[in-house]
């Protein structure tokens, strides 16, 4: 019996100090150049004990940013995750062929705007990457400047209120509702007020998971789909994120009927051409090729 339990603790000690020099070994390889790898990670969880402090995290960033010259690493488990403002670093990391798959982050993504070209690559990426080029000619980015512009503006209208009342406000979540605005309308043709007159709902329903999805990206016991779903947390996002997917759905098939109508129709929508128009005068284009070859 003392024999039985001397392997056992004999194994265990020994699979302990083998994890440990994986460990080592595995998270301590160069990474990238000469970016520096912030002090304090524990063995196997890395710099998970800082990072859950969010105030301390973001204080020590800014230190780090002026300590290491606008860019840092750090350790989420054996993940290594670097954190720059350096456009020379930026540029080396994009146009490194090290780099082209995307990276194991986007799996929570990915569970909110499912697998697109955001969050494919290889050939998946290619087929999408070719769909949406139209969209990007110069004649129907020109038609969506009116709606930038009065977004724009309705931008400086809250600035110059918050200055005649002298009140604060968070410049990253004005910029956030800015962008949220333009895309909705140009992608979807839903047009959301920057003072929540209008659009709320989504607004909402966006906050919510993404603020959800990145919360779990920095808790590891949440990784896993199965234990995640089980989570209060798990069930709040796939309720956001449903409905989401629901609201979005809705606007594409109204698109869709729409576009079997057009020619008999004299709706204001035809008057300019949005983002899903795109995609789907696309996706025409290639089934009659089909059906035709």
């Amino acid at each position: 019996m003392l024999l039985d339990l001397t392997c056992l603790a004999t194994l265990f000690i020994g699979g302990v100090l083998l994890l440990l020099i994986w460990w080592k070994v595995y998270t301590r390889n160069s990474f990238h150049g000469d970016i520096t790898f912030i002090p304090g990670d524990w063995p196997l969880i890395g710099h998970i004990p800082i990072i859950l402090d969010q105030e301390k995290f973001r204080a020590l960033s800014d230190k780090w940013y002026k300590d290491f010259d606008g860019t840092f690493g750090y350790y989420l488990t054996t993940k290594k995750l670097v954190i720059t403002s350096n456009v020379k670093v930026i540029n080396d990391l994009l146009s490194n062929s090290r780099y082209l798959k995307k990276s194991w982050g986007y799996v929570f993504l990915e569970a909110l705007i499912g697998k697109g070209l955001v969050t494919s690559d290889g050939e998946l990426w290619k087929e999408r990457r070719r769909l949406i080029t139209p969209a990007f000619h110069f004649g129907i980015l020109n038609g969506f400047i009116p709606c930038m512009e009065r977004c724009v503006k309705e931008l400086i209208q809250l600035f110059d209120e918050h200055a005649e009342n002298g009140t604060t406000f968070n410049v990253l979540n004005m910029g956030t509702k800015l962008t949220m605005a333009v895309i909705c309308e140009t992608s979807m043709g839903q047009r959301l007020s920057l003072r929540g007159e209008n659009g709320s709902d989504f607004k909402a329903l966006y906050e919510n998971a993404t603020n959800l999805m990145v919360k779990r990206f920095f808790r590891p016991w949440l990784f896993n789909d199965f234990i995640y779903s089980l989570s209060k947390d798990g069930k709040l996002f796939l309720k956001q994120r449903n409905a989401l997917r629901s609201w979005v759905k809705n606007i594409i098939e109204d698109r869709i009927e729409f576009h079997k109508n057009k020619g008999v129709t004299n709706d204001l929508k035809a008057t300019r051409k949005i983002f899903i128009d795109v995609l789907l005068d696309s996706f025409e284009r290639r089934d009659r090729y089909r059906r035709d070859s």
